[in-house]
């Protein structure tokens, strides 16, 4: 019988190549031969949290930092490498912004879930100012058309009445007014098939209008949705959302309590109650989505803080059904309370929009972008508009929004971000007989 202190295994890039399907075996014994580990030297694995060392089925010690004393392999075993930490996911931040001048900005960062170094894949600033109704900016949005020319579009509302719909087109420069409407659910938005709409009713009609192809079209100027819809729009504070293919809208300040969703697919109408007495019927609302249970919710302001709706519908309901229902009562409710510094802005600076885990994005009156779930929690980064910066601009944005999506290996690949390495040494004794 012989006895050897030797180095059992080393690879100093382990990663995806040999883990996405969960394992990598790393050391085998025959009947003949066994060891024993005296020695265990890692780097990079501190936030390897959910991988270890696996002998014959079981968990014999973690990874993340280096280790001494005597792990025995005997013969007929097997050593691997175990994990649920990949395979990796990416996450892709989409910024849009405007600054105090009216110069729309654009930047995409895309980084490992969980990681705070982000890399920026692509980005584009404004090659003109948008010149009109500034401080009533709800929305501005970035799309390339089917000849991949840019166009900025900036969604304005006065707090009453009046919504205005621009567009700037990037190059050569050129910014103009497509529509000026009073008491209707106006807007541009993204499809979940990846087109990019306006969209706009007039009456009981809504109509859509695709900006892929007209990108400088009237928002009416498209085929109809519905011609029926009812209730729809009208006087007195109607207010609107666009989210997951529905436009969500309460026709008028009177309807406190209740907000239909139009598909904008096949025109079918649900209508749902929300808590009530949440708000005035005329303060902006937003409709977000837990993809961890599927759940939708509708936040309502109230003097700066929150009333949260749990929904009736799933959102693969809600997709998949395309039938007109009333009387959707919500399933539960909470009222979130905000400390001063975490309240909403003011007027239409408080307009919010949804955030992941069934969240809100708001602006607080601290001039902080924030993300918060449904429990009240603040969760990822906070975002300081007057120092914050987006696509090398750090002037002040009067309008910021950071939506989060997930990125394909292929687009994290083609920025230069990839799933990270780590490296394993073992040193220890090997007997045979």
């Amino acid at each position: 019988m012989a006895d050897t202190f030797f180095e059992i295994y080393r690879n100093a890039s382990l990663g995806s190549t040999q883990l996405n399907d969960g394992e990598e075996t790393i050391v085998t014994t025959n009947s003949n031969t066994s060891y024993v580990i005296k020695d265990m030297y890692v780097n990079n694995t501190s936030d390897l949290n959910n991988t270890y060392l696996e002998l014959n089925g079981f968990n014999v010690g973690s990874i993340t930092k280096n280790a001494t004393g005597s792990l025995v392999i005997p013969p007929n075993s097997t050593l691997k490498i175990k994990t649920t930490n990949y395979p990796y996911t990416f996450k892709k931040d989409t910024i849009t912004a405007r600054d105090s001048s009216g110069r729309p900005l654009f930047e995409e960062k895309i980084y490992v879930d969980g990681s705070t170094s982000k890399t920026t894949s692509s980005s584009l600033v404004g090659s003109g100012l948008f010149s009109q109704y500034l401080n009533d900016t709800i929305d501005v949005k970035l799309n390339y058309d089917n000849a991949n020319q840019a166009y900025w579009y900036q969604t304005s509302h006065d707090n009453n009445s009046v919504q205005t719909l621009r567009y700037m087109r990037q190059s050569p420069n050129a910014e103009s007014q497509l529509q000026y409407q009073n008491y209707r659910a106006l807007g541009v938005a993204s499809m979940n098939n990846g087109d990019f709409i306006a969209f706009e009713n007039s009456g009981s009609t809504f109509y859509k209008t695709n900006y892929d192809s007209s990108p400088t079209s009237n928002p009416g100027s498209g085929g109809s949705i519905t011609s029926n819809a009812s209730p729809y729009p009208t006087s007195s504070y109607p207010r609107h959302f666009f989210f997951q293919d529905h436009l969500w809208y309460r026709p008028s300040s009177g309807y406190n309590g209740i907000i239909y969703a139009l598909s904008y697919n096949t025109g079918a109408l649900k209508q749902y109650t929300t808590i009530g007495g949440a708000s005035s019927g005329n303060n902006f609302f937003c409709v977000s989505h837990d993809a961890r249970d599927d759940k939708l919710y509708i936040w309502e302001q109230a003097n700066g803080n929150f009333y949260v709706t749990e929904l009736p519908h799933t959102l693969t309901y809600l997709l998949a059904n395309q039938s007109s229902t009333t009387g959707g009562s919500y399933t539960g409710y909470q009222y979130i309370t905000q400390t001063p510094a975490h309240r909403t802005n003011i007027s239409v600076n408080a307009r919010i929009t949804h955030a992941p885990y069934g969240g809100v994005q708001f602006t607080g009156t601290d001039n902080v972008l924030y993300n918060m779930d449904k429990d009240g929690d603040f969760f990822g980064d906070n975002y300081d508009k007057a120092s914050f910066e987006v696509a090398g601009n750090t002037n002040f944005k009067d309008f910021l929004e950071v939506s989060t999506s997930d990125a394909t290996t292929a687009e994290a690949a083609a920025a230069g971000v990839t799933a990270p390495t780590f490296g394993i040494q073992l040193l220890g004794v090997k007997s045979t007989t």
